[in-house]
């Protein structure tokens, strides 16, 4: 949860290389992307970024998986939500198929920061 500059200073304090800087892709929701979101009244939508975090979500997601706006940064990253938070596991028949082949698109979607931190810290 550091920041970019106070993430510089801990690897220089640590004596490690500093990992390629990564977009900060929060700010990169614009209002019209948050419009066309919100106007999907009956398709619950939100916007992750590489590492999984939710960024953006519209009303029909927190009434499908309870009130976003609520949850920590922590618990609103999807890996972290399936793999740690137990009612996840229950909610799919399936659930070692389905974290399988989530573990697989999560490694997909971020193998250009495979050197970074974050990311690699949820790759088994």
């Amino acid at each position: 949860m550091l920041d970019q500059q106070e993430r510089i200073h801990l690897y220089q304090l640590a004596n490690h290389p500093v990992p390629a800087i990564m977009p900060d892709l929060a700010r990169m929701i614009s209002s019209d992307l948050q419009y066309v979101m919100d106007s999907l009244h009956l398709c619950p939508s939100f916007i992750k970024e590489f590492r999984w975090n939710v960024l953006a979500w519209n009303r029909a997601a927190c009434a499908s998986f309870g009130d976003l706006s609520q949850l920590s940064a922590r618990d609103r990253n999807l890996l972290w939500a399936t793999f740690i938070k137990s009612k996840h596991r229950h909610q799919s028949q399936s659930w070692v198929v389905y974290a399988i082949c989530l573990l697989g698109q999560f490694r997909a979607s971020c193998g250009q920061f495979v050197d970074h931190s974050q990311p690699a810290q949820f790759i088994p």
